[in-house]
């Protein structure tokens, strides 16, 4: 399960480090209740890419895919070499959406051999 450790500002719409004021821009983060709202924001987490060796060519192919897919649909993604698998921070509808997008691919290793998973925080 992935920690929060993260804030989002709706003024830049970055993460932010801090929960009261953004750590990008200084705007005030509002707490925002999601208790009562019709449609709850997309949760945060990750898209873990495993089981293959990571290597610069891997991590290029995955950048050049999650940048493909972020000028279509705007969505944000952090891409993250963490040694034995790449680390994908993005929102829940983006991580899918990437997924299949890495699982369509034309890179065989990508396609074939890495295990794609997503990990959300829990509210």
């Amino acid at each position: 399960m992935v920690e929060k450790n993260t804030y989002t500002c709706f003024t830049c719409l970055m993460e932010s480090k801090t929960p009261g004021v953004c750590s990008e821009c200084g705007a005030v983060i509002p707490e925002l209740d999601t208790k009562t709202a019709i449609v709850a924001p997309p949760k945060s987490g990750k898209l873990i890419v495993s089981n293959v060796l990571v290597n610069e060519q891997l991590i290029a192919e995955i950048e050049g895919i999650a940048d493909k897919q972020s000028s279509e649909t705007f969505d944000n993604y952090g891409v993250e070499s963490m040694g034995d698998h790449v680390s994908i921070k993005c929102n829940e509808i983006a991580a899918k959406r990437l997924q299949e997008k890495l699982l369509a691919s034309s890179n065989k290793i990508i396609r074939e051999e890495c295990d794609i998973k997503i990990e959300f925080q829990s509210s």
